[in-house]
């Protein structure tokens, strides 16, 4: 909890337990922690002034109660008032009905950024959507579904859309899921879809659609339709393609056990109440 903001300060009682020391561990004005406890990273120091109402740590809470784009957390914590040094705890939520998205295939919908303190703990709460144009877009919901898998190991993942395509949502979270352990067992593109038990090897994928201008007809691959590949029994169904693709007439047909939406509305409102019933 941050220390007082006036009144007496003692160094062991308050200071040093405040940086998670002993009350009664020696401790220098000019160590490394103090200074950045008081926020002055040289120069003499204010026993009591430069710390009144410091935290050892900054609480950083945010609600994301409207859609937005490009959305950066270190930075929307730096806008709050932390000042990069103090260990960050952050919590970021994002409401019910809310999509955080992209404005370029280059921009990622949603970053945490990089360089936090040691002991910075990030905590991401999605109640809405986080969805790209392409590119980094599709990094934030892959990373997701690596996370809520099994703990066991890599689950059976299928895309719905975009397959093959450098710079596509759908193919950047193929690749990340795979890299994860995870097994791709369908994927599809804009000509139609592939199923392959064992798992299908996204590189290869890859390099057969850049030579044959389809993913169709893959190697050991069965073609199916988009209707089967939503409806296949897996761990993960990727939605990073069309709006409307689950409706209220294959919504309990789905068997998929976490379904992340990539794409701007791929499940109508209707298929919506019925998977949360």
């Amino acid at each position: 909890m941050p220390l007082p903001s006036s009144g007496r300060m003692r160094m062991g009682a308050d200071i040093n337990v405040e940086l998670g020391n002993s009350a009664t561990a020696q401790i220098s004005l000019g160590a490394a922690a103090p200074r950045a406890l008081a926020g002055v990273p040289s120069g003499a120091i204010r026993l009591a002034a430069d710390f009144y109402g410091k935290a050892s740590a900054f609480i950083f809470n945010q609600t994301i109660s409207s859609n937005t784009n490009d959305y950066n957390l270190r930075n929307a914590a730096i806008a709050a008032g932390w000042d990069q040094v103090l260990v960050l705890q952050a919590t970021v939520t994002i409401n019910s009905g809310v999509f955080v998205g992209s404005s370029s295939t280059g921009s990622a919908a949603f970053q945490t950024g990089s360089g936090f303190p040691a002991g910075s703990t990030l905590s991401i709460i999605n109640n809405g959507s986080i969805v790209g144009r392409g590119g980094n877009g599709g990094s934030a919901g892959a990373s997701g579904s690596t996370t809520l898998g099994s703990a066991g190991g890599g689950g059976a993942g299928v895309v719905n859309g975009s397959a093959g395509s450098a710079g596509n949502v759908g193919g950047n979270a193929a690749e990340i899921l795979e890299n994860h352990g995870h097994k791709i067992i369908a994927i599809s593109d804009s000509k139609g879809a592939i199923y392959k038990e064992s798992g299908i090897n996204i590189k290869e994928l890859n390099a057969y659609k850049k030579a044959n201008g389809q993913i169709a007809g893959f190697t050991d691959s069965k073609n199916i339709s988009n209707s089967e590949l939503l409806e296949l029994e897996c761990d993960v169904l990727i939605q990073s393609a069309l709006e409307n693709q689950i409706t209220k007439e294959n919504a309990n047909n789905i068997k998929a056990k976490l379904v992340i939406e990539l794409a701007n509305g791929p499940t109508t409102p209707e298929a919506d109440d019925i998977q949360r019933a």
